[in-house]
C-alpha cells in the first residue's frame, strides 16, 4: 500500500509540475504581450507627438513667414495703413494668412508692426523704417534760386544732381584759395526754383505737436523727476510711448535710457557727456547736446539746437529745429562733430532772421541736410543739403553763397543707407533700419 502511495504521490508532483510550467509559460506570454502593448501604445504616441510637434512648427514658420511678408509689404506700400491706426490684411485671400499690422511716427522715422496669432502662439514684429535715398535721383545740393550765383572755392567737392540758380556756378578766389577741381560739379546740374520741396506737413504738425506739449491720444505721460531715479530705464516698442515732461530744464546726467521714450521739456534740455541714451526722442525750445557725448538720439527744438565738439550722434540719429512762430532758429554743430542720419530746419512763419545752420570744420554728417534759410558749411555731408543759400564768416570778410573747402558728395554715401522720412508722401519706398524689442 505504501508503495502505491509512493508512486501516486509521484504522478500528483510531476502533474503538478507540469501545471506550473504551463502557467509560467501562459504569465511570460502575458507579459510579453503586455511589454509589447506598452511598446507599441509608446511608438503610437511617439509619432502622434512628433506629428503635433512638427505640425506646431510647421504653423509658427508659417505665422513667422506671414509676418515677416506684411512687414515686407508695408516697406514697398507705406499707405497701406495710416499712421497710428491698426488694419487686417489677408495676405493670400485664403482666409488663412490674417496679419494685424499698425504703424506709427517716432520722431524722423516710423515704426511698422505685424502680428499674427496661430492657437497659441502669438508672433509679433516691430521695425524702424525710412526712406529709401537710393531710390530714384540722386541729389546732393538742392539750392532755391534767389538770383544769384554759388561760387566755390578751395577744395570745395559737389557730387550727385545739383539743382542751382539760373545765374549758375562759378569759380572764386576768397580768403587766398582759387577753386582746385576740374569739374564745379560732378553730376547732373538742373535749375532750381525759388523755393524748397515741400515737407511733409503732417511730420511738421506732428513734431510741432510734442514741443507744444500736444501727445498723441495713446501716449503714457510721467514725470520726468518722479521717473528719473529708475535707472536703467527702457521701453519696449510694443507698448505706447512713454512721455517723460518736466515744466522746468532737464538735465540727462547719470541715466540710462533706452527704447520707446520720449523727454519733453517746456524750458530746455541739457544732455551730459557721460549719458547714456539710445532711441529716445528729445523736445525742447532749447537743447544743448555736451562735447564728447556718444549716442542715438532724436533731438527736436524749436529755437536753439547745440551739438558740442567730438559728439557722435549715431545711426539712425536725427537733429531738427521746428518752428511755428517767428522767433529765430539756430542750430550749431561744432568741430568734429558726426551726425548719422539727418537735420531738419523748418520755420513756417517767416522771421526777421531766417534760419541759421552753422556746420563747422570737420563735421561729418550722413544723410539728408534740410533747412528753410540760409547754412554756413565748413564740413562734409555724404548725402543730400538742401537750402535757401549759404553764408560765409571769415576772420577779414563776410561772403555771401560762397563755398570754401565745403563737401556735399551725393554719390559716396553707402547704398545701404535708410534717410529719415521728412519730405511729402512720395514714391519712395521705405527701408527697415533695424529691428525694435
Amino acid at each position: 500500500m505504501e508503495g502505491k502511495k509512493n508512486r501516486n504521490n509521484k504522478m500528483l508532483i510531476k502533474c503538478s509540475h507540469r501545471k506550473g510550467l504551463k502557467a509560467g509559460a501562459l504569465y511570460f506570454a502575458v507579459f510579453i504581450s503586455f511589454i509589447s502593448g506598452i511598446f507599441v501604445v509608446f511608438l503610437l504616441l511617439n509619432a502622434y507627438l512628433n506629428s503635433k510637434i512638427a505640425n506646431i512648427e510647421l504653423h509658427k514658420d508659417k505665422v513667422i513667414r506671414d509676418v515677416n511678408s506684411a512687414i515686407a509689404l508695408l516697406q514697398g506700400n507705406p499707405e497701406i495703413v495710416g499712421y497710428n491706426s491698426q488694419q487686417e490684411m489677408d495676405l493670400f485671400n485664403d482666409g488663412h494668412s490674417t496679419v494685424t499690422v499698425a504703424r506709427k511716427r517716432f520722431g524722423a522715422y516710423n515704426v511698422v508692426s505685424a502680428e499674427e496669432k496661430m492657437g497659441d502662439y502669438l508672433y509679433i514684429k516691430t521695425g524702424l523704417t525710412g526712406e529709401n535715398m537710393q531710390q530714384g535721383e540722386q541729389t546732393g545740393l538742392y539750392m532755391t534760386d534767389r538770383n544769384k550765383y554759388l561760387s566755390l572755392s578751395g577744395k570745395t567737392k559737389l557730387s550727385g544732381t545739383c539743382y542751382l540758380p539760373a545765374l549758375g556756378i562759378r569759380r572764386a578766389y576768397i580768403e587766398g584759395q582759387g577753386y582746385t577741381g576740374d569739374e564745379l560739379v560732378d553730376g547732373v546740374t538742373k535749375k532750381s526754383s525759388d523755393s524748397l520741396p515741400g515737407i511733409d506737413r503732417q511730420l511738421f504738425s506732428y513734431l510741432a505737436g510734442y514741443l507744444e506739449g500736444n501727445y498723441e491720444d495713446n501716449d503714457s505721460v510721467a514725470d520726468f523727476n518722479e521717473m528719473a531715479t529708475n535707472n536703467p530705464m527702457k521701453r519696449s516698442f510694443q507698448k505706447s510711448m512713454l512721455v517723460l515732461r518736466s515744466q522746468e530744464i532737464i538735465v540727462i546726467g547719470d541715466q540710462d535710457i533706452s527704447g520707446n521714450i520720449s523727454v519733453v521739456s517746456d524750458r530746455g534740455i541739457l544732455v551730459k557727456s557721460r549719458a547714456k541714451i539710445s532711441d529716445i526722442v528729445l523736445y525742447a525750445p532749447n537743447i544743448y547736446i555736451e562735447p564728447g557725448f556718444t549716442g542715438n538720439i532724436q533731438a527736436f527744438a524749436s529755437d536753439t539746437l547745440v551739438i558740442g565738439n567730438n559728439c557722435r550722434l549715431n545711426y539712425p540719429s536725427f537733429a531738427g529745429i521746428v518752428n511755428k512762430n517767428v522767433n529765430n532758429c539756430y542750430m550749431r554743430i561744432e568741430k568734429a562733430g558726426t551726425v548719422s542720419g539727418g537735420i531738419l530746419i523748418f520755420q513756417d512763419s517767416k522771421a526777421l532772421r531766417e534760419p541759421y545752420l552753422y556746420i563747422e570744420e570737420s563735421v561729418i554728417i550722413y544723410g539728408q541736410v534740410y533747412c528753410k534759410g540760409m547754412v554756413e558749411h565748413k564740413g562734409t555731408i555724404f548725402g543730400s543739403l538742401y537750402c535757401d543759400g549759404f553764408v560765409l564768416k571769415t576772420p577779414s570778410a563776410y561772403y555771401e553763397n560762397h563755398l570754401l573747402n565745403a563737401m556735399v558728395d551725393a554719390k559716396n554715401l553707402s547704398r545701404y543707407f535708410t534717410g529719415a522720412c521728412i519730405f511729402e508722401p512720395s514714391s519712395k519706398s521705405q527701408q527697415l533700419i533695424k529691428w525694435l524689442n
